[in-house]
């Protein structure tokens, strides 16, 4: 259609029925006069990409355990522990209660 032909033509070059062409074009005239999303925040208590990178890098090596991987990663500071290991954060609140 940006090349001056109909709906119709255009449905009929690219082999598609009439009424398919006019809801996609529906379509896309929807999508392009909606609001951009919001980006999405993910909680904190899912695997950062980062995270799941290094479990599948680390897992493809011979002799490591997906336990030695899991220690290896709960021996990393979080932003959301207030750059305290998950490891330190349970020491000191198994110490605080206990």
């Amino acid at each position: 259609m940006t090349q001056g032909v109909g709906s119709r033509e255009a449905a009929r070059q690219v082999g598609i029925n009439y009424r398919t062409a006019k809801r996609w074009q529906a379509a896309a005239k929807a999508a392009a006069a909606a609001v951009p999303a919001q980006p999405v925040t993910i909680s904190s208590r899912y695997l950062s990409l980062d995270e799941r990178i290094l479990i599948a890098d680390r897992v493809r090596q011979p002799g490591l355990s997906l336990r030695a991987i899991a220690a290896e990663l709960n021996d990393r500071p979080r932003m959301t522990l207030g750059w305290d290991s998950p490891a330190e954060r349970m020491t000191g609140l198994l110490t605080t209660t206990g």
